[in-house]
């Protein structure tokens, strides 16, 4: 079972519009004549990267995430509880 956050769908659409908008200006394509509006999509991006962080720290705090150390199987750690899903890093 999988809990969403609603909120957080809502930043994510912010951040691929974030990116849309830059993406368009930097093409030439202007919607909003006279702004240059090709900065932000880096804003987007840097969105995307915070909401990644915080949806990945907040499944390791909760005890969903197992991470792998090296190749070996023995070098399991579970951070905190138990464990559903395997990261390899």
């Amino acid at each position: 079972m999988h809990s969403r956050i609603p909120a957080l769908d809502g930043l994510r659409g912010i951040a691929i519009l974030l990116v849309l908008l830059g993406h368009s200006s930097l093409c030439g394509m202007y919607l909003f004549p006279g702004l240059d509006l090709s900065h932000l999509g880096t804003y987007g991006v840097y969105l995307f990267f915070v909401l990644s962080a915080y949806l990945l720290d907040y499944q390791i705090i909760k005890g969903s995430v197992w991470i792998i150390v090296g190749n070996h199987p023995n070098n399991l750690s579970a951070p905190l509880g138990l464990s559903k899903k395997v990261i390899d890093i």
